[in-house]
């Protein structure tokens, strides 16, 4: 495996590692969709990313990036939310 898609995959397991339950949860979703090898133990459920097929890389890839525009969106409308607060109903 080559350099480029080695830091790839650290990318994505580092991306995916930062999520919270639930988000590990959809991960698990598409893991099993896609029929990938899973261990688990008492720390967690742990894969091999470089067994994943090019399918499930792109749709872990797809589902890292519409959740963190997601998280974006949310965090910009709490920042707005937070300022109209501030702004027209403090004291």
């Amino acid at each position: 495996m080559e350099k480029e898609a080695i830091d790839d995959l650290i990318q994505i397991q580092s991306q995916i590692a930062n999520m919270n339950k639930i988000n590990h949860i959809q991960v698990l979703d598409i893991l099993v969709k896609h029929k990938i090898e899973m261990n688990e133990n008492k720390y967690g459920v742990h894969v091999n990313l470089s067994n994943c097929d090019t399918d499930t890389i792109i749709d872990l890839k797809e589902f890292i990036t519409t959740t963190t525009k997601q998280n974006e969106l949310l965090h910009n409308m709490e920042y707005k939310k937070r300022d109209v607060k501030d702004k027209y109903f403090t004291h």
